[in-house]
Parts: structure tokens; C-alpha cells; sequence
């Protein structure tokens, strides 16, 4: 199957579950690539007219946007034609949805995430084999629970991204203090509206030389191991391979989930590793990749939600 119809095959996915008027996939030169509209929309000329116009004036300001500054997260604009939700896929453009004004956009947002990760899979990582499946909503609620351990050279941002994901950016705070051994954590992500995902966060001393036997029993019983380095300093970037080569020895890597995050991106003027160089660290090492920003909230939630929903995706 080729790209441009793997994509509109998972844009109609993703616009069948919701009040959705119409998806797109819109590179950062501001060409869609692909474009879906709902069956309400179609059986209806000036709907027609409405949406492409409003998707093609997005297009065009995000192609505006990218040339100022080379990075956005998600934005939500409310348009006399609908709400517009925009995503960042990775480096390459963004999934547009227009939903009727009245959706539930945290809703929206919880499938928007995944079907840009399965996104990021067929355009960046050229994988075409993908399942094009996403969750279903059923009524129940279900919560699952694991444990989640974040590692990264000190003064990298794990704390901090910690506590905006758990508490909010309003909680941000620009001194460092470094972590002493282990910091434990919880947070009852909601995934869906009747799916919960319970993770028991571990955030440990980035000192690597220090803590080595406390660490490894830290580590015993993880789920979940997410990598963090600072885009802003080489060294950590660096050490990303040998803070993966001590997990290893302890967890089986077969059966753990694994997230490597670029943090710090909003200090652009600051930046040595680019996007790219994170891309292909994450090729090598066998796992998904993002930047963030701690201090901004960019990526955060996008973040831990794309780990918390691998985690449970195989579950039947």
C-alpha cells in the first residue's frame, strides 16, 4: 500500500469515531498529503467549500508559522466553520482536524496523539507494514498500572518535565536541584473517558557513577524506562547509549517500553542536537522518539500519553 493511501486509510479511521468534519496531513511546506472528509461533509457542497477552504487557510499559516520558528506543539482555534485542532507530526508537518464546535477536544486530542505516532511510523520511519487500528471506546472503565523509571544525565530536565506533566507548567521552576537517589511519583492518566492508566513513576539520580547498586534495584520490575538528554548539551545526548546499555542489565528489553525524549527545545537560539540526530539515536536504539519543552508544556502530556498508550495497547 503506498503512503498517501495509508494515510487517508488511517484518517478515516480516525474521523468515523468522532463528530469530525474532516483530517488532514499537512507537510511543513504546507502541501496536504492526505485529507479526509466526513459523510456529513460530502453530501454537502457548501460543507465542501467550507472545510477545504479552512484547511487550506491552515496550511498556509502554518507554513507561515514553521518559517519563524521551526517547532510547535498542539494548538486548538475555535473557527465559525468548526474547531481546528493542530498536532505536530515529529519534523514533518502537522494532523489538522476540523471537529464540530461542541467536541470533547481532551477526547479528540487522546486518538489525535496516536494516529500521529502511527504517522510519524509511515512518513519519518518509512514503515509501511503498520497496523492501522486504533482503540476502542467501550463503555467500562479499565485502569491498568505499571512502573515507570526516567533516567538521564543531571541537569537534563527529568524532574521538571515530571512536574509539569503531573502538576501543570504553572509549577515549572527554573532553579535546578539535583535529585538524591530516587524520586517517586504517581499519575492516573487518562487515556480515554473510561480508560486509565496508573503510572508509578520513578525519576532517578542522573549522577551516573553514584547510586549504581541503589539503581539497579530501582530499576527491577519496570514497564516502562524513558531515556531524557538536554538538545541544548552534547554530553547528555551522548551518554543516551550508556544510560541504555545499564537498563539492559537489568530489565528485559523485549518487554519493556521505551521513550527517549529530546528536552528543552524552547531555548531554539541554544540547540546542538537537532531533530534529526534524535531521530536517528532513537533508529538505532529501537524506540520511539519526541522533543519537549518542560518549561512551556510542548510535548509533555503527548508525550507520556504515546508511552502510557503503548503500554497498553496489546492488551486484549
Amino acid at each position: 500500500m503506498s503512503t498517501g493511501a495509508l494515510i487517508n486509510k488511517l484518517l478515516e479511521l480516525y474521523v468515523s469515531m468522532f463528530p469530525i468534519k474532516a483530517a488532514a496531513v499537512v507537510d511543513k511546506d504546507g502541501l496536504i498529503i492526505g485529507s479526509v472528509l466526513s459523510p456529513q461533509v460530502k453530501a454537502d457542497d457548501l460543507a465542501i467549500g467550507a472545510v477545504t477552504t479552512l484547511i487550506q487557510s491552515v496550511a498556509e499559516r502554518m507554513k507561515k508559522e514553521l518559517k519563524m520558528t521551526s517547532r510547535f506543539g498542539t494548538s486548538i482555534i475555535d473557527t465559525e466553520d468548526g474547531k481546528v485542532i493542530l498536532v505536530n507530526i515529529g519534523n514533518s508537518g502537522s494532523l489538522t482536524t476540523i471537529a464540530e464546535l461542541t467536541v470533547d477536544t481532551d477526547l479528540i486530542l487522546s486518538i489525535a496523539y496516536i494516529v500521529v505516532e502511527k504517522l510519524v511510523q509511515i512518513i519519518e520511519d518509512e514503515i509501511y507494514d503498520i497496523e492501522i487500528k486504533l482503540p476502542d471506546l467501550s463503555s467500562k472503565t479499565q485502569k491498568y498500572s505499571y512502573k515507570m523509571c526516567i533516567l538521564g544525565d543531571g541537569g537534563v530536565g527529568k524532574t521538571t518535565l515530571l512536574t509539569t506533566f503531573i502538576k501543570g507548567i504553572d509549577r515549572f521552576k527554573q532553579d535546578y536541584k539535583a535529585t538524591i537517589g530516587a524520586n517517586i511519583m504517581s499519575k492516573d492518566y487518562k487515556l480515554m473517558e473510561n480508560l486509565v492508566v496508573s503510572l508509578n513513576i520513578w525519576d532517578l539520580a542522573g549522577q551516573f557513577d553514584y547510586f549504581y547498586k541503589s539503581r539497579q534495584l530501582y530499576l527491577a520490575g519496570s514497564q516502562a524506562i524513558v531515556l531524557v538528554y538536554d538538545a541544548t548539551r552534547p554530553e547528555t545526548f551522548n551518554n543516551i547509549k550508556k544510560w541504555y546499555d545499564e537498563v539492559i542489565k537489568f530489565v528485559d528489553k523485549d518487554k519493556v517500553e521505551f521513550l527517549l525524549i529530546g528536552n528543552k527545545i524552547d531555548l531554539e537560539d541554544q540547540i546542538k542536537i537537532t531533530y534529526e540526530q534524535g531521530k536517528e539515536l532513537s533508529k538505532t536504539l529501537k524506540m520511539p522518539f519526541i522533543q519537549t519543552s518542560a518549561k512551556n508544556g510542548n510535548n509533555v502530556d503527548r508525550a507520556f500519553g504515546s508511552l502510557a498508550y503503548n503500554l497498553i495497547k496489546n492488551i486484549k
